[in-house]
Parts: C-alpha cells; structure tokens; sequence
C-alpha cells in the first residue's frame, strides 16, 4: 500500500511536469528562452522522479525515519520505554541511557514484565572482556567512569530495581521475565527492537555520547512476504543470534 502511494505521486508528478512544459511552449515564443526553460523542466522532473524511486527504494527497507539523536526527541530512550508495551530486546554496551531514566524504566518494567508474556532482554558487552579494556584505553576521558565501572554500575543498578520490584509484588516474579546476557565481541550496532515492530538501528562511535548520533528507525511489515526488502527480520535475526551464540553468558540477578 506504502509502494503504490509513492508510485501514485511519481505519476503524479510526471503529468504536472508535463503540463508545466507545455505551459512553458506556449507562453515564451524566443527559441533560446524556451530551450532552456525546456532543459530546466525536464532536469526538474528528472530528480523529482529520481527521489521517488529513492523513497520507494528506502520504504521498501522498512526504514520510515532518521532519527538525529539518541537522547533527545523520537529517538531518545525514554521515548522507548514510554512506547513498549511486550517485548524490548537491546543490544548496547552499559545501558546507562536506560537506567538515567529510573522512573521510566521501571514503569516499563512493570507493564512488560508484569505479565507471563511480556519479556525484556538485553545484551550488554562483558565488563571482563578485552573488547570492554580497548574501548577503555580508546574512549576513556580524564575523570571520567571506565567502560566497565559504567556497565557494572548499570548492571548493579538493573538488579537493584529488580529486587525491589520482586519484593513489592509477591505474585510476580519480574526477574523471570528480565533476562541478560553478557557479550565479548567489539560493539559495532546499537540496536533496540520494540513489540516486533521497530527497531532502532546505529552505528557506534567512539567519544560520541548519542546526543548526535543519527538512528534509523525501521517498521516490521504487518504482511509477511519472501521476496520482501525489509531490514527488521534481518536485525530481529542479528540479536538472536548474539543471544543464542555460547559466548553470550547469563547473568545472574542473585
């Protein structure tokens, strides 16, 4: 349906520049006037039909935005944990964003993990790993937290709240449904899938603390399809994956 509205304007569009040319033949009768007034229209309708097919290339990815920060606006965490309501799956390296925003997260983490079905799972790099002691050495700013103290404090903070859900709610067993495991690899992708339907894919960069750094936002199709472009299964696989692989090792609540 997305497609065939983006064709509809690529037509569309074709017969304005049409009638935009012939306005341009009838209206200018010096020759050199009208040559190059045709060239500009037909230079016009070229790139409008070339974004076209851009924009039906990009949807066709599922990807619907680009977000321009991790912090701020549609982007951000918080936006995240507002909008999930099942499922969150995180791939990151000390989740600090998400445990900034403590009344958030554990709003989130009751709603989701209130009930049998809902989930939380995240994948956070090993503060014993090399991966974790490289992006210290590289990173690391003078008085500021190591790579591992900010996933350990994470870490800590995650169990905390945790607990103290568990303890106000004697029926519910939250830890049951918030797992996480602890990765070695170096982190390339920040990625957050929400409710089997989007995920917040970016790129890692070094002394880059997510303020400015740009995210795709990508929608699931509702119809599943084997000839379909869309990216999501493939970043939904990606995460699996790390979660199933054996150097992905549990961590323990207790």
């Amino acid at each position: 349906m997305e497609q065939l509205k983006l064709y509809t304007i690529e037509i569309v569009i074709s017969i304005i520049g049409g009638l935009i040319l012939l306005i341009i033949q009838q209206k200018f009768s010096l020759t050199w006037v009208k040559a190059i007034l045709f060239i500009v229209g037909i230079l016009i309708i070229v790139l409008l039909v070339y974004l076209v097919q851009m924009m039906i290339k990009i949807r066709s990815l599922g990807i619907v935005n680009i977000l321009n920060s991790q912090i701020e606006g549609p982007g951000s965490t918080k936006v995240f944990m507002q909008k999930a309501n099942q499922e969150v799956c995180f791939v990151g390296i000390a989740a600090s964003k998400w445990i900034n925003e403590e009344e958030e997260f554990e709003n989130m983490i009751r709603r989701i993990c209130g009930h049998q079905s809902g989930k939380i799972r995240f994948l956070l790099l090993s503060p014993d790993s090399d991966a974790a002691h490289r992006l210290n050495v590289a990173s690391r700013k003078e008085g500021e937290l190591s790579i591992q103290d900010k996933i350990n404090n994470s870490l800590k903070r995650i169990t905390e709240i945790v607990d103290k859900l568990d303890n106000e709610a004697a029926n519910i067993n939250y830890a049951q449904n918030f797992k996480i495991k602890l990765y070695s690899q170096m982190p390339v992708y920040r990625l957050t899938l929400i409710d089997h339907s989007s995920a917040y894919f970016s790129f890692y960069r070094l002394n880059n603390d997510g303020k400015k750094l740009k995210q795709l936002q990508i929608q699931s199709e509702k119809i599943h399809s084997k000839q379909s472009n869309n990216i999501y299964n493939a970043l939904a696989e990606y995460f699996e994956n790390i979660w199933e692989s054996t150097e992905s090792v549990d961590y323990n609540f207790n």
